[in-house]
């Protein structure tokens, strides 16, 4: 009678729907982080022109791409504002045109399309980066950004949230 009891039960049990798997966010690719329209300067242009795009396309940094189009490095307004502030200008017009090979953080961050965003975020933070080139082989795809990875990153969706509090986030969000 007992084993007729268990092979029952395991029929029974056999039939019920098994409960989902627990659903894991999807990861985000690096390629779903490159700028959008990215920036890419040479080394002899003037840094005024460049200040110019820069806030005009409201960017933080871009490329500097030699003339073989390899990243050489990176031009940014926080490194701009870190030359004026180092003193380098006290006393000097900016006047002509100062070159932005001259100002530029040289040996960019260099990473693979097939890199971890979480990885490549930490390399800029760790290396007080604006921006880190993606390569596939020996081409520039293009750049992510601090802010395009922080766009990326805020798409993953995160298991532990419920419903009510995705919708309040949404809400938050409004204007």
């Amino acid at each position: 009678m007992e084993t007729i009891v268990k092979t029952i039960r395991i029929a029974r049990d056999s039939e019920r729907p098994s409960r989902p798997a627990p659903r894991m966010p999807q990861l985000p690719r690096l390629e779903e982080a490159l700028e959008p329209h990215p920036i890419f300067f040479d080394p002899s242009s003037c840094v005024r022109d460049a200040l110019q795009t820069l806030t005009n396309r409201q960017q933080s940094g871009g490329l500097v791409i030699d003339a073989r189009a390899r990243p050489i490095g990176e031009f940014s307004q926080a490194a701009a504002l870190r030359i004026l502030a180092s003193g380098a200008y006290h006393g000097r017009r900016l006047a002509g045109c100062n070159l932005i090979g001259e100002l530029m953080r040289p040996h960019p961050i260099v990473v693979a399309d097939s890199a971890d965003p979480f990885a490549v975020a930490g390399q800029l933070l760790a290396q007080d980066r604006e921006v880190a080139a993606v390569m596939r082989g020996d081409h520039v795809r293009g750049y992510v950004s601090r802010t395009s990875l922080l766009r990326l990153l805020a798409q993953v969706d995160d298991p532990q949230c419920t419903p009510k509090q995705r919708a309040a986030c949404r809400e938050e969000r409004m204007p």
